[in-house]
Order: structure tokens, then C-alpha cells, then sequence
């Protein structure tokens, strides 16, 4: 089952972002993903409207298409940013984008403060234990944190959740 046939199934929602980020392989899929969640206008959404938008410059030649949708995407991540500055997804989002993009975009200069805000909220923050496990996954391939630090935030993580399964 492709990707594409998956997002019909799924329908419009931020959650069909957060789920095939990493999936996409064409820009037609991508300008689905864009279609589906277009009419969502929160700051998590418009940040993943931004990484979206970003992520077209890989399949275009043009070097100033390419161009043109990174600063489309930035614009809409820095927005996502101003409307919700302390959301943790929104400044992973942009913290992954900034550790993949080549340095002459000169769009780094957030990455050491973006990292230390994720780390410092990971576990307080109330998203689910599987997008905790997906963020210290990304940051470790990522080579932002050491595998001692994903060690102890797996464990962290793990106690979160049996502590909370005791208390029910």
C-alpha cells in the first residue's frame, strides 16, 4: 500500500504530519501532506507546513525554486515559532532542520539554544511516550546527544509511564 493511498485513508489532520515526516519520497506526496493539513491553522501545524515546504527543495532542480521554499518554509517555521516559542515540537522541528541543512543557508544560529530547550522540557512536556522516544531517536542519529543522554531519557521515559500505570 503506497504512501499516498495511506494518506487518504488517514485523513486531514496534524497528526498524518507528524506520522510520514520522515516517510515522504516525492513532492507529490509532500503537496498531499500540504493539501490535507492546509485548513489547520495552529502553530504546530503551520511549523509543519514550513518543514513540508522546506523539504520540496530536495525534488526540484531549479536552484531558485529550491531557494524560494526554504524561505517559504523558514517564514512559516519562524511564525509557528513567534506564535508558540516554549512548544516543544515546534522547536525540535526546527531544530532537526537546521542539523540537515547545508551551513551556507546560514539557518543554524537557534540549533544549541532549540537542542537545550528540547532536553530541558522533554519530560515534563505532555506528548506521548511514543514522540519522546522519536525525538531522542532523531537527536541521537542526529549526533546532538550521546547514547549515555538516550539512555537515560529511554529510562526516564520508561518510568514516566510505569509510575503513571501505577497511580491509575
Amino acid at each position: 500500500m503506497s504512501i499516498l493511498c495511506c494518506f487518504s485513508l488517514i485523513g486531514g489532520n496534524i497528526n498524518l504530519a507528524r506520522t510520514n515526516f520522515s516517510k515522504v519520497k516525492t513532492i507529490g506526496q509532500i503537496d498531499t501532506v500540504l493539501i490535507l493539513i492546509n485548513n489547520i491553522n495552529t502553530p504546530v501545524s503551520n511549523a509543519y507546513k514550513g518543514a513540508y515546504t522546506m523539504m520540496k527543495a530536495k525534488y526540484v532542480s531549479s536552484p531558485f525554486k529550491k531557494y524560494a521554499y526554504f524561505n517559504q518554509g523558514k517564514a512559516l517555521i519562524e511564525k509557528a515559532i513567534e506564535q508558540a516559542p516554549n512548544n516543544l515540537e515546534i522547536r525540535y522541528l526546527r531544530a532537526m532542520l537546521q542539523v540537515n541543512l547545508p551551513k551556507f543557508l546560514n539557518y543554524y544560529e537557534n540549533l544549541n539554544e532549540d537542542i537545550d530547550f528540547v532536553l530541558k522540557n522533554l519530560m515534563i512536556e505532555q506528548i506521548s511516550k511514543e514522540l519522546k522516544y522519536k525525538i531522542i531517536i532523531n537527536l541521537v542519529a542526529a549526533n546532538l546527544i550521546s547514547n549515555e543522554q538516550k539512555a537515560t531519557f529511554f529510562y526516564l521515559i520508561n518510568y514516566e509511564r510505569n509510575t503513571s500505570n501505577i497511580s491509575r
